[in-house]
Order: C-alpha cells, then structure tokens, then sequence
C-alpha cells in the first residue's frame, strides 16, 4: 500500500508540477518553451504508467478476490490500464519527443501535440 500510494502521488505531482508551471507562464504571458512543452508531454505519459503499475501493486496484493468484477480495484485496474493505453499516452512517442529535444535535436517532423 505504501508504495503504491507514493507511485500514485508521485504521478499526481508530475502532472500538477506541469499545470502550474504552464498556468504561470500563461499568467505571464510567456510561451512555453520546446522543453518543457516536452517536458510535460513526457509527463503527461509517464505519470498513466505510474498509476497503472500502483494499481496493479494493489490488485495483486487482493488475491483472488481482487479478480471479481464487483471488487472495486478491479475497475481501478481496467480504468488506469485505458488510461495508460491511450495513444496520447504513448510511452515511445512522449520518451523519444523529450529525449530529442533534451539532446538538441528538435521535433520529430508530423509530431502533432496533444
């Protein structure tokens, strides 16, 4: 439980790190720069990850009982797992966007934010 709930808050700030930071810059009147806009797309794909591996953490630690469509967790799982499988929560997509970036080497061509 501890750890799947640090892995959940964990995810919780990432996202909440990246809403301020955009909401300041905007407040500002600020554009956003290249890296944190990919900063936060990685976030925003890491952060579905974080949560659907705490969940699991939990519903495995339920036993069988956690495998009933009733037990509550179990629709937890199946709503992370979706989240996490969303193609703007594409892992690949988001990782390689702010690792090419980082490095210097821009947006890949066609990239489209979401």
């Amino acid at each position: 439980v501890a750890e799947a709930s640090a892995m959940i808050d964990a995810a919780e700030l990432l996202l909440r790190r990246d809403c301020r930071e955009a909401m300041d810059h905007a407040i500002a009147g600020k554009e956003l720069s290249m890296l944190l806009r990919a900063r936060g797309r990685r976030d925003q794909c890491y952060a579905p990850i974080l949560a659907s591996q705490a969940i699991e953490k939990l519903l495995r630690a339920s036993g069988g009982q956690g495998l009933f469509d009733d037990f509550e967790i179990q629709q937890c799982y199946r709503d992370a797992y979706a989240t996490a499988a969303h193609i703007g929560t594409n892992w690949d997509a988001g990782s390689t966007l702010f690792g090419q970036v980082a490095l210097g080497a821009g947006i890949p061509s066609g990239f489209a934010w979401i």
